[in-house]
């Protein structure tokens, strides 16, 4: 099992004591890696609504030690074409824009969430592995995947009877359908039935 997470609000340590509590592994392997851009909690280096000039164009997000995030490993840089769309939800700011390479790429908080090449690599594992390995799912629950990605390539399988999609942030879906469309081609299908709230709300309530 993977435990994948995003931001610096989630206690990783709690979430894998619970999971430990929970399923008793036999065994158990820890690697943090930190993640974070020098955008995150700033404005944004690049020009509202129109195309980058000058060196404000590089959007940079870094990968550092988490004891030491001012001290960069490793740092991937974006040159930004245009900006498609900019705002902020009650949960977070949303960033949209077009990379020469990567096409349309969606930020959260300034971080990278998903790009128009190369989503599928993403996406297509973390559904297609745990479909075929269940071997005859009718059901599945997604929590988050406001993009909507995950939730394209679940619906891939026709033994789905319905998805039941829990995303806290209806703003990431609006952008998502509007800006992002390839991705979130899905979100409006008939065996897929969409809630915004508390995705930990929702599984204990479903109990």
């Amino acid at each position: 099992m993977d435990y994948f997470t995003c931001g610096s609000r989630i206690d990783i340590d709690a979430a894998i004591a619970h999971f430990e509590q929970s399923l008793s592994p036999q065994k158990v392997v820890k690697s943090r890696h930190a993640r974070g851009s020098e955008l995150a909690g700033r404005e944004w280096a690049v020009p509202s609504h129109g195309r980058a000039k000058g060196p404000t164009s590089w959007f940079t997000e870094y990968y550092g030690d988490r004891e030491e995030p001012k001290r960069p490993l490793l740092g991937y840089q974006y040159a930004v074409e245009r900006e498609l769309v900019r705002t902020r939800s009650p949960f977070q700011e949303i960033l949209v824009m077009e990379n020469p390479v990567y096409g349309r790429m969606l930020f959260l908080d300034g971080l990278v969430m998903t790009t128009e090449r190369d989503e599928f690599v993403y996406h297509e594992m973390l559904a297609h592995v745990p479909m075929i390995v269940h071997g005859n799912p009718r059901r599945v629950l997604i929590v988050g995947g406001g993009d909507g990605g995950l939730l394209r390539e679940v619906l891939r399988h026709p033994r789905v009877e319905l998805v039941d999609m829990v995303e806290i942030d209806p703003k990431v879906v609006e952008v998502s359908r509007q800006h992002l469309p390839g991705i979130a081609c899905a979100l409006d299908e008939p065996r897929a039935r969409l809630h915004f709230e508390d995705g930990a709300q929702f599984v204990r309530r479903a109990r």
